[in-house]
């Protein structure tokens, strides 16, 4: 248990690198996403490829991010892994709110109409109005946010599970459920709370009003510190990874064939069918995150040059990225060109230049700290 567990690092990298492509696709979705910049035409098929991750991706990081805390807290205390809390989350939270988001805003304020300039712009963030009546907000920096909580407010649990009788709790459920299918029970609780709390809180990321996707989120935090604690449960995740890749799969299939197809509606009411809805969307999610944790662990579990670069990469790559693909996707989308070829473009450019933007950041103290970089 001493060595480095590379095959979280692996998931980490790879369900970072999938951002960029999911928020490029965000330009070219049918308008009622209503994401901040849009192309005039949309593609159904960048549409269906973008819900394929759309309901795992966030869910798997949140699920490496309680591993991690595990692997943290094992090195240090609860009090120092706080700080370094504060350090790595909190403080990159506040300097992008303030420099890295309010881009994304006044360009969004272009597309709809406005004429002023950035420096007219920039005294609206200082009003703290929060957007999109004004412009002070935390875009995609939401997840920074909602995990600097979770972070906190799991200390008390973090240190009941790290005592001898939470240990022996642990124990107890690794005997029962990390083993078989039972393992699969896990994802229960999250269908049940979505079950209750999505109709009446739609997801917002505005931290106090949004308790579905807080509840459901910190969950699987959670559980992700719990499988990290016991390598039964992570053993028999690898070992039924095709059970969990093929219902992943079917769930999607399934998801996509009632979206696009209305063969449920004579035959159940809406209520009923948006519960079927409900089960499959959260089915999605919860085999395809134990299906990617369950193939990283029988694939994934070796160490390489680009992964020990990536993983120091991929936070300030999640800070810029987004910022970067508004400011030249409100460009690309005026061009008279294919909407893939843009969708192309918008990719590779967002990648060249947030690397760059990386590679400049990463090469003094302050912005390593403002950027949540670990010193070295």
């Amino acid at each position: 248990m001493s060595e480095r567990k590379y095959e979280y690092d692996w998931v980490r990298v790879l369900a970072f690198a999938l951002l960029i492509p999911y928020h490029a696709a965000m330009i070219f979705s049918p308008p009622s996403d209503g994401w901040h910049i849009k192309n005039a035409d949309f593609s159904e098929l960048i549409e269906v490829l973008k819900n394929f991750t759309n309901r795992w991706r966030l869910p798997l990081l949140f699920f490496i991010a309680g591993v991690g805390t595990f692997y943290a807290l094992r090195k240090s205390s609860l009090g120092i892994f706080a700080r370094e809390r504060v350090w790595r989350l909190f403080i990159p939270l506040v300097f992008g709110m303030f420099v890295i988001i309010p881009p994304q805003i006044y360009f969004e304020r272009l597309q709809q109409g406005a004429t002023f300039s950035y420096t007219t712009f920039y005294p609206s963030v200082l009003e703290f109005v929060p957007y999109p009546k004004g412009s002070f907000s935390w875009h995609h920096l939401w997840f920074v946010a909602y995990l600097f909580v979770f972070s906190i407010i799991s200390l008390p649990i973090v240190a009941y599970l790290r005592s001898g009788a939470g240990k022996a709790m642990i124990s107890e459920l690794a005997d029962f459920m990390g083993k078989g299918y039972r393992t699969y029970l896990i994802l229960l609780p999250a269908l049940v709370m979505h079950f209750f709390l999505d109709k009446h809180f739609p997801t917002t990321h505005n931290l106090v009003k949004d308790w579905a996707n807080f509840t459901t989120s910190w969950y699987v935090f959670l559980f992700g510190y719990v499988f990290a604690s016991d390598e039964r449960f992570m053993e028999n995740l690898r070992k039924n990874r095709w059970v969990s890749t093929f219902s992943a799969l079917l769930a999607y299939f399934l998801l996509i064939f009632f979206w696009k197809s209305e063969i449920l509606k004579p035959v159940f009411s809406q209520d009923v069918r948006e519960i079927i809805y409900l089960c499959i969307d959260n089915s999605l999610g919860g085999f395809g995150v134990l299906a990617i944790v369950g193939l990283a662990k029988q694939y994934l579990t070796h160490n390489s040059p680009f992964l020990a670069y990536a993983n120091q990469a991929v936070y300030p790559f999640y800070i810029f990225h987004q910022t970067v693909i508004v400011c030249i996707g409100f460009y690309i989308v005026q061009w008279s060109m294919n909407l893939w070829l843009k969708f192309l473009i918008i990719n590779i450019l967002t990648f060249c230049i947030t690397w760059l933007l990386y590679e400049i950041v990463k090469r003094t103290a302050l912005t390593r700290v403002l950027l949540g970089i670990k010193n070295k």
